[in-house]
């Protein structure tokens, strides 16, 4: 308790006829401070004044004489636990007594008078007070005040007074006559504050606060209860605070304070319904003190109210100053997704009372959470800040409020706004000169993020050293990085890789390093670069002469997809001499087209030069003499897509001893000249793509006089749509390439090489694709013992070398061969003999095997091994050049096969031999024979039991004059004879007695468009459909412009009968006539 006395002597003066009464005052203090450690000691101040100077003489003949003075009493407390205000007078009868007649005194008034005194009240004094609220004198109210053992109380109350305090205004007065002795009258007028003790209480450690949270809301999963970071899986509608426990049935409560607290502060969680809880924090105290370890202690609430801390007491009430760690205090505080704005409202009295600390931990406050960011802090040495805001915020668009130095003092800005949108104005954007003094690492600070820049100009890092990721990612259309710090020599930095990687801000321009030391970094990996063809704007890059890179050793990436940058200048600290890495050091930079390198520029020691100039579409030549690459060991796409690049000259220095990849290495360029005589491949292993797109007509390639390949496992698309014209003399050897696929497609090579070795392959998919000027034999007799895929690997070739004679060798063997798609479509072969070949025994698919080959003899040997073929379609449909007396012989297997589509469409030839054919399992027959110039057809051991489309199967069949399917049985199975037989010119007769239709749904022009068609035999298994088709009736166009039909009983077509009625044996006798003459079913 806290007391303050204002002790004023009072002197009454009678002489003759005045009497003078004045108030001296003087204060002395008393004061008894509490024990507890955490209290906090309350100012208290009390302060008396006023002119007490009364002049009592008579005035003209005035008998009595009323006379009074103005004083007031002003007392002031920051205790919330509240005060009184008490005032005395006189001494202890409560009398003014004169100096030296002790039995004359000035009496205390009796009770209290309004304006009149009655006749004995003579020779007193007392008091006038005001009203409360009043803030005037009062002069006419007047009463007795308490002697010094018994003070009248003027003022109580259970809080603090106002700011500048609570004053009490009153008048002392004196009424005489003249008959008072003359002399001095002595006493007091004593004011006394009274201020009562504070309690104060401190909440448990953050960590303890979550936990015993998690335990009021009825947790019981250990992993959910001891892990704060964990995701609490219920809904917190509210928080409040209050002096008593709330009343309810259905409530968990659990104490929060420390054990040595004044009284115990307590939690309780009411259920409001399932997984839903309201929260009140309640005690009898006055102060409530968070502890000095806060951290983690709403960590994990992801489900809440917007308004969770609108109920927020004030500063005095519950406080942070003693607060030091706040790290993860709001981590995952609500639900966070790309699509949220922020829901949870901050707290102005939270905010206010976090500003009174002085933290030295703010990590990852605010991370994953959607609490806004409010927030003001002072810190008076170094705070760390890492990961403070990463991840939250995903949708600001509108300014939030950070105040304060807690940034500039950061000792580490690592992941500071990671993954952030924050938006954020003022003084706060802008770095002081003692910003980033205490800071060693602003690693990932802005990655991936598009929160508000912060201007560096004047920062001044003096002891930064990490720098790694700060900018990777960061984007935002209104966002620069234009103010990088501007002090020379502001650190040495070690760490710097990523810093500006897959930059996507679009208002950066330039960015200036001259004032970074990076002497002793090592790895400046993706720097500048971008992993991916990411957008940005920048267009110069200055390095300024601190930029040394003496001790790097990885370069990787460090210029790549800067796609505005023309002008690279690498001056001459630009030291390259430790490097081993520089894979994507300049690729694709698009717009590239001068690059300046110094006299440091040492490639002495790279082993990586995978992509190194990839994708450089504007670059000119520049001078390649100083290169060394002994130690280079990958050259993948090192010039890829550089197509702008005419001359590969002057390369004595290019010494590929080492190199074991070079694919890609010249892909998609423009070279003119191609010098490789310095080359040496003895180690090289992959040259897949090597040439692949040199597209340069005038190119012209020279070879070490040994090419070596005999490591060489992959050749993949080496020559594919290349102009290299010839291969090397010698060394290729391709005794170990188990990849051959594309290698020679589309491109202008006319012949192998005599040591053309192909034991090894697996791989000669589309090998020969479009090699149009491939003109060499030796092709058709390569080895193929070990070849599993040759899906289009004659396709579309020879096209500039037509008439081929396909003869293959012994060699070529196709027993492991599992995919012959599209394998000789459109080649110009003019004879085709596979008697060499075992058949294709693990293939499945024939689809355009022989698809539109112009040949005039195919000898396939018999029996073919095709047993686990299950399509054929187009297999060999298009042979339009064998002659019309050539007997096509398909000794196949087809046991499993179930679709023909299109297998002898526009087959020319003019008989067919398909007695090996088993079609038990075929479903789909539709156009298998459309198209052909066949005199006879001959298919009475097909199965169609089975067959459910059979749509324009024997359509246009040009020469057919009978089609005799006596022994051919379809079954309910069967769906669809869309134009099965239509444009079939020449047929007069069919015969289809085994064909059960009762399951068909479309006949849509089945016999359509057959001008010599006289007959159709059927049984009565053969009936139309009478629904099905969606737009048409099923049987329409059925028997259109096929005249000459006639039934068996004499019925003639006509283009204007109902064909679904007329689709029937010819009975005109029993009123059903018809165009079909009946014949018993097989």
């Amino acid at each position: 308790m806290l007391r303050l006395l204002g002790l004023n002597q009072i002197n009454f003066l009678v002489k003759r006829s005045l009497v003078l009464l004045a108030l001296l005052g003087s204060v002395f203090l008393i004061f008894n401070s509490p024990s507890n450690v955490y209290a906090e000691d309350s100012s208290a101040s009390l302060t008396v004044t006023g002119n007490f100077n009364i002049d009592l003489t008579p005035q003209g003949t005035e008998q009595i004489m009323l006379r009074a003075s103005g004083m007031q009493a002003t007392a002031k407390t920051t205790s919330v636990a509240g005060y009184s205000l008490y005032v005395s007078g006189g001494d202890e009868n409560g009398n003014f007594v004169n100096e030296k007649a002790s039995n004359s005194i000035l009496k205390p008034i009796n009770g209290s008078a309004y304006y009149s005194f009655a006749a004995d009240q003579i020779n007193i004094w007392g008091f006038c007070g005001q009203y409360y609220g009043s803030t005037t004198q009062c002069d006419s109210n007047y009463f007795q005040i308490g002697k010094p053992s018994a003070p009248t109380l003027l003022k109580k109350s259970d809080t603090a007074t106002p700011t500048d305090g609570f004053t009490y205004k009153a008048n002392l007065f004196a009424r005489a006559n003249q008959q008072i002795v003359s002399g001095k009258y002595i006493g007091d007028i004593t004011y006394s504050l009274i201020v009562n003790e504070e309690i104060s209480s401190t909440l448990v450690t953050g960590r303890e606060f979550n936990k015993l949270l998690r335990e009021a809301v009825n947790t019981t999963d250990p992993t959910i209860l001891n892990d704060p970071k964990s995701e609490l899986p219920v809904y917190i509608n509210s928080l409040t605070f209050a002096k008593t426990e709330p009343t309810a049935t259905s409530k968990k409560t659990v104490k929060i304070s420390t054990e040595n607290s004044e009284e115990p502060v307590y939690l309780t969680a009411v259920q409001s319904s399932t997984n839903s809880y309201a929260l009140t924090i309640w005690s009898n105290v006055h102060h409530i003190y968070t502890n000095a370890d806060s951290s983690y202690m709403f960590s994990g609430l992801n489900s809440v109210s917007t308004g969770l801390f609108y109920n927020w007491p004030n500063d005095g009430q519950v406080s942070f100053s003693k607060t030091k760690d706040f790290s993860y205090m709001f981590y995952k505080l609500g639900n966070v997704n790309e699509s949220a704005y922020y829901d949870i409202k901050y707290s102005s009295n939270m905010v206010n009372s976090i500003a009174k600390a002085n933290p030295t931990n703010l990590d990852s406050m605010f991370e994953l959470s959607n609490l806004q960011p409010y927030l003001k802090i002072n810190t008076t040495g170094p705070v760390s800040t890492n990961s403070m805001f990463k991840n939250n915020g995903k949708r600001s668009y509108s300014d939030v409020s950070l105040e304060g130095n807690f940034l500039e003092n950061s000792s580490d800005m690592t992941s500071f706004f990671e993954g952030s949108i924050i938006t954020f104005s003022g003084a706060f954007r802008t770095a002081t000169e003692n910003f980033g003094k205490y800071t060693t690492s602003t690693k990932n600070m802005y990655r991936n993020s598009e929160s508000s820049a912060i201007d560096f100009g004047k920062a001044t890092f003096s002891v930064l050293e990490d720098t790694e990721s700060m900018f990777e990612g960061y984007g935002g259309y209104y966002n620069s990085i234009r103010y990088l710090p501007n002090k020379s020599n502001i650190s040495r930095l070690k760490r710097m890789k990523n810093m500006f990687k897959d930059l996507k801000v679009r208002s950066t321009n330039t960015l200036n390093m001259s004032s970074f030391n990076t002497e002793d970094v090592t790895d400046m990996s993706y720097l500048f670069g971008n992993s991916l063809d990411m957008y940005n704007q920048i267009e110069t890059i200055n390095l300024g002469d601190n930029f040394d890179t003496k001790n790097v050793t990885n370069m990787e990436g460090m210029f790549s997809n800067i796609r505005e940058l023309r002008t690279l200048d690498l001056k001459d600290k630009f030291d390259t001499t430790k490097v081993t890495n520089m894979s994507k050091m300049f690729k694709s930079n698009s717009s590239l087209e001068t690059l300046k390198i110094g006299n440091k520029f040492n490639t002495e020691n790279v082993t990586d030069m995978n992509m190194m100039f990839a994708s450089c579409g504007y670059l000119k030549d520049f001078d390649l003499s100083n290169f060394n690459t002994k130690k280079v060991t990958n050259m993948h796409a090192m010039f890829s897509g550089a197509y702008t690049l005419r001359k590969f000259i002057n390369t004595s220095g290019f010494n590929t001893e080492n190199v074991t990849d070079m694919s890609y290495m010249f892909n998609y360029t423009r070279f003119d000249k191609l010098d490789l005589s310095s080359f040496n491949t003895k180690n090289v292993t992959d040259m897949s793509y090597m040439f692949n797109d040199a597209s340069n007509y005038d190119l012209t390639v020279t070879y070490p006089a040994v090419f070596d390949t005999s490591k060489v496992t992959n050749m993949a698309y080496m020559f594919n749509k290349s102009y290299v014209r010839y291969l090397p003399t010698a060394g290729f050897n391709t005794s170990k390439v188990t990849n051959m696929n594309h290698m020679f497609s589309e491109s202008y090579i006319n012949a192998l090489s005599s040591t053309f070795n192909t034991a090894s392959v697996t791989d000669m998919s589309f090998m020969f694709y479009k090699a149009r000027n491939m003109q060499d034999s030796q092709v058709f007799n390569l080895n193929t013992r070990n070849v599993t895929n040759m899906e289009s690997m004659f396709d579309q070739a020879f096209e500039q070398k037509p008439n081929q004679e396909a003869i293959f060798g012994v060699d070529f063997n196709t027993e492991k061969v599992t995919n012959v798609v599209n394998m000789f479509r459109a080649a110009k072969i003019r004879k085709a003999d596979l008697t060499n070949f075992v058949g294709l025994p693990e293939v499945t698919s024939l689809v355009s095997f022989f698809d539109s080959v112009p040949v005039v003899d195919l000898i396939i040997p018999n029996p073919f091994n095709t047993s686990k073929v299950t399509t054929m379609e187009r297999a060999f449909s298009g042979l339009t050049s064998l002659p019309s007396d050539y007997t096509l012989n398909l000794p196949l297997t087809t046991e499993n096969v179930t679709d023909m589509t299109y297998m002898l469409s526009s087959c020319y030839a003019g008989n067919i031999n398909l007695s090996s054919f088993n079609t038990q399992n075929v479903t789909i027959f539709k156009n298998m024979f459309e198209n052909n110039k066949f005199k006879s057809l001959n298919i009475d051991n097909f199965n169609l039991e089975k067959a459910e489309n059979i749509n324009y199967m024997f359509a246009s069949s040009q020469l057919l004059t009978e089609l005799d399917l006596s022994h051919v049985k379809t079954t309910n199975a069967l769906k669809s004879m869309y134009y099965t037989f239509y444009d079939m010119r020449k047929v007069v007769t069919i015969s289809i007695p085994g064909f059960d239709t009762s399951g068909a749904n479309n006949m849509y022009g089945a016999f359509y468009d057959m001008p010599e068609l006289t007959t159709i035999y059927t049984s009565e298994k053969f009936v139309p459909p009478t629904a099905g088709a969606t737009y048409y009736s099923p049987t329409e166009r059925m028997f259109y412009l096929a005249p000459k039909l006639v039934g068996g009983a004499g019925t003639h077509q006509s283009n204007y009968h109902n064909y679904s009625t007329y689709a029937r044996i010819d009975d005109p006798s029993n009123g059903k006539p018809g165009y079909f003459t009946y014949k018993a079913a097989p």
